[in-house]
């Protein structure tokens, strides 16, 4: 009976490190997916920038022909320009907002 407890305790030992190294790699992994992934959005918002001058416009609908995005991919990257004050919004809500470059 004592030998199976210390056996059973023994296979746990081992089970849990090996579930341990398991999670280590899956949190390395999804870390650097998480990097390519910011990587990829950043060099999106700079494509956006280099797209037009200061002053020019831009809209959503041309965002997402130029970089091949969804509606909400591209909404995403100029709100972000917007917070990092490199491009203004102008109007509120749907078709008129168009956004210049400050």
């Amino acid at each position: 009976m004592f030998i199976g407890f210390v056996v059973g305790g023994v296979v746990g030992f081992v089970i849990g490190r090996k579930g341990g190294q398991v999670r280590l790699e899956k949190k390395q992994e999804f870390n650097e997916l998480n990097e390519r992934r910011a990587e990829e959005r950043q060099k999106h918002m700079d494509q956006i920038l280099a797209i037009f001058n200061p002053g020019e416009e831009i809209t959503n609908d041309k965002v997402e022909h130029l970089l091949h995005v969804s509606n909400t991919s591209a909404e995403s990257y100029l709100d972000e320009l917007e917070k990092r004050s490199k491009l203004v919004q102008i109007g509120k809500t749907g078709q008129s907002v168009i956004y210049k470059k400050v």
